[in-house]
């Protein structure tokens, strides 16, 4: 994943602010145009070759709506309140904004590249749907504002639920419709009911995603996939570059599906290659595994780490199918301490 430096994080609530305050003048001059779309995978999988998505016709009051729900859930008490940090896909805190570079990930760079390429080209209307919302991802709000000089374009993304996952939560919470296929209009008894949160997932300007909800992000961006290819890579590279390291380490790849594979794919996915051939150099392994053998004492972080074969007299770790969660932890680094109180926790 690529990494931000320290003044991009800085910069990040003043950029947003920027953005409302864009959003907020727009909305009372009415300079400003939305154009509708479903996103959703053609065959139903968890993969980015899969991406499509569908144009949809959108009122003048659910256009305005996308632009109320955008300076809704990015209003500056929020942003003032909550932490903005980079996107981590180990972490996932409530009261926190999460940014990425357009490059941070594959997908996140192939989604935008899609929604921006002529050879990419939306469905004209919403019959690929068929007659259910199983295939749909998201909905994707392109708001554009038109200044004198060029032309400013966001993607907002927001999670679409049907009408029988909806009506469970509060229906205050976003509005409901029914969807034919020119677009989204107004419920009656003859059409498939969705809804739309009245919070925006995530959006994208000026090659920055600004994340509010995980989940949404991690979803519209068919991240699962990706996870799950970058932690085959991982293990691949872990057994042919750190031989006489890791044992049996190509075993693993046997844990990337299957119940507790998620969390597993998103520890493997995280390591650094890079910083573990620095730690483990002939140079480097006897302090490395020192450094070790006193962090799996800690009495917080025992129960996580009692399982694995660590030899640290030859320098080597064993692989075996009750430590992979251990193992996978001490490689992408999840032991860690408060600045302050130097409380050790696992991330």
């Amino acid at each position: 994943m690529v990494q931000q430096d320290d003044k991009t994080k800085l910069d990040m609530p003043a950029n947003i602010k920027k953005d409302v305050s864009i959003f907020t003048k727009a909305l009372d001059s009415g300079n400003y145009s939305v154009s509708f779309y479903f996103e959703y995978s053609k065959n139903g999988k968890s993969d980015m070759s899969s991406f499509g998505y569908a144009n949809a016709t959108l009122d003048d009051e659910t256009s305005k709506s996308m632009l109320q729900r955008f300076i809704f859930t990015f209003e500056e008490s929020k942003v003032a309140k909550n932490q903005i940090e980079e996107f981590d896909l180990l972490k996932n805190n409530k009261d926190t904004f999460y940014y990425l570079d357009k490059d941070g990930l594959n997908n996140s760079k192939t989604l935008i590249n899609n929604l921006e390429s002529d050879k990419v080209i939306p469905s004209e209307d919403l019959s690929v749907l068929g007659n259910n919302l199983t295939k749909v991802r998201g909905a994707i709000a392109k708001v554009c504002f038109n200044n004198s000089d060029q032309t400013e374009t966001y993607y907002l993304f927001v999670k679409v639920d049907n009408f029988n996952a909806f009506k469970k939560r509060k229906l205050s919470s976003g509005f409901m419709g029914n969807l034919t296929n020119d677009g989204v209009e107004k419920i009656d008894d003859n059409h498939l009911f969705f809804g739309i949160k009245n919070i925006i997932g995530f959006y994208y300007h000026n090659n920055t995603y600004i994340i509010n909800t995980h989940s949404d992000f991690e979803r519209m961006l068919f991240l699962s996939s990706e996870y799950f290819k970058t932690a085959s890579k991982n293990i691949d590279k872990l057994g042919k570059n750190f031989t006489n390291i890791f044992k049996n380490v190509n075993e693993m790849k046997s844990s990337l599906k299957g119940k507790g594979s998620s969390i597993l794919n998103r520890m493997m996915a995280r390591i650094s290659l890079d910083s573990l051939e620095e730690r483990f150099s002939e140079k480097n392994k006897k302090e490395t595994f020192r450094e070790i053998d006193g962090i799996i004492k800690q009495q917080e972080f025992y129960n996580s780490f009692k399982n694995l074969n660590i030899d640290k007299e030859n320098c080597t770790i064993t692989y075996s199918d009750n430590s992979k969660f251990g193992f996978a932890a001490l490689l992408s680094d999840r032991p860690a301490k408060t600045l302050l109180l130097k409380r050790a926790f696992m991330e």
